[in-house]
């Protein structure tokens, strides 16, 4: 009785730690395919602009969370409107704290277009740096309050959106 007891528990140990260590693995590590759309804030040489941004990511293998991707960029403002069509980089974390939300840091570079924003030039070089954090909504969907700055041909941008985003295996 007593080593079918034992057995009993080692089993029930073996089982605990095994599920205990899937849950431990980074969530982003699940999902292949991302996409994220929503819409913004966008500040470039000082002309405030309502933005769209639209996103999809790769991921590079399944040992880091390393994705690659397009982004786009869209500011239409009083005076005239802002593209850009970047490639972009991101690392994925997962947040300790809170099981269902991850932050993300990538950088974008490429090619802007602007027309009618004054001193912010027709076409340009633009590079920029990208935080966000995303919670899950019901499986597969996130939220992602995201929040970036950059240097288009010297003149400094910023901006901040809220996006909702979809994950794929």
């Amino acid at each position: 009785m007593r080593c079918v007891f034992l057995k009993l528990v080692v089993l029930g140990l073996a089982l605990g730690i095994s599920s205990q260590a899937s849950v431990l693995e980074p969530k982003a590590s699940y999902y292949g395919r991302e996409i994220e759309s929503g819409f913004g804030l966008l500040i470039v040489g000082g002309v405030p602009m309502l933005s769209y941004h639209a996103l999809m990511r790769f991921r590079l293998g399944n040992r880091y969370p390393l994705y690659l991707g397009p982004d786009i960029q869209f500011g239409l403002g009083k005076q005239g409107h802002f593209f850009s069509l970047m490639p972009g980089a991101w690392y994925v974390f997962e947040l300790q704290n809170n099981p269902t939300a991850t932050l993300s840091l990538g950088l974008l570079a490429g090619p802007t277009f602007a027309q009618g924003l004054g001193n912010v030039p027709p076409a340009a070089f633009g590079v920029f740096l990208d935080a966000g954090i995303s919670f899950e909504i019901e499986g597969l969907s996130t939220v992602r309050g995201q929040f970036r700055s950059g240097v288009v041909r010297g003149l400094f941008a910023v901006s901040g959106a809220m996006l909702i985003g979809f994950r794929f295996q």
